[in-house]
């Protein structure tokens, strides 16, 4: 059996790899909308690549998906954190919030894929 203190040192651990992950998805998606918002302000008519109005409304909206995802699972671990532990919701978080945001995380990394495979689906040389 572990010791405490190092059963609190694995747990900071895990909380930084956490707090790294979510900063590192909302970059990502964020970052994504944000090249994607500027790419379409200075396209033009004579762009080397266009893309499809749907992809680019499909792709958008996973890039939100995984921005979302993540604020989710921030918004369920600060309450998870704030509530008493001898509250109900407090215990029912003990037992699923790992499983929760692992789903969340996990979603939020499909999104930011989804979105570029819609790009990459959706982009043509123009004629």
């Amino acid at each position: 059996m572990e010791s405490e203190p190092s059963e609190i040192s694995r747990r900071d651990r895990a909380h930084e790899l956490g707090l790294s992950y979510v900063r590192t998805t909302v970059l990502l998606n964020g970052g994504a909308i944000l090249a994607l918002l500027s790419f379409l302000g200075n396209a033009s008519q004579d762009a080397l690549v266009q893309f499809e109005l749907q992809s680019i409304k499909l792709a958008l909206l996973c890039f939100l998906v995984g921005i979302s995802s993540m604020l989710v699972a921030l918004l369920v671990s600060y309450s998870y954190d704030a509530m008493p532990t001898e509250s109900s919701y407090s215990r029912f978080w003990s037992e699923n919030i790992v499983r929760v945001n692992s789903f969340l995380g996990a979603l939020s990394l499909f999104g930011f894929v989804a979105g570029v495979i819609w790009l990459i689906l959706g982009a043509g040389v123009p004629t």
